[in-house]
């Protein structure tokens, strides 16, 4: 549904249904983070990354998208939390 153009609210509301049952889904999270970007729902897209950051911490291309993210919401607090996300997407991959 997500690809489909102008079926981003119907794509929403199934992974939100999806996602209320299966939270630890981090595909899930992913494909709604996209879809939140698609809607420039950019905080909702840094939520999402956030939520695929618990399950994996590591991931240098995580950050680096939640920064964006992040830096694409606009405000002193999102610039801030851009700026430490892509440091760690940074020196995850040093």
């Amino acid at each position: 549904l997500a690809s489909q153009p102008g079926r981003g609210a119907e794509a929403t509301k199934a992974l939100n249904d999806y996602l209320s049952s299966h939270p630890g889904d981090v595909a899930a999270w992913n494909k709604m983070a996209e879809v939140c970007l698609a809607a420039s729902d950019h905080r909702g897209a840094a939520y999402c990354y956030e939520e695929v950051i618990l399950a994996c911490p590591l991931d240098s291309n995580v950050h680096r998208r939640l920064g964006e993210a992040y830096c694409s919401a606009g405000g002193l607090g999102n610039a801030k939390l851009a700026r430490k996300h892509m440091a760690q997407a940074i020196q995850l991959d040093s």
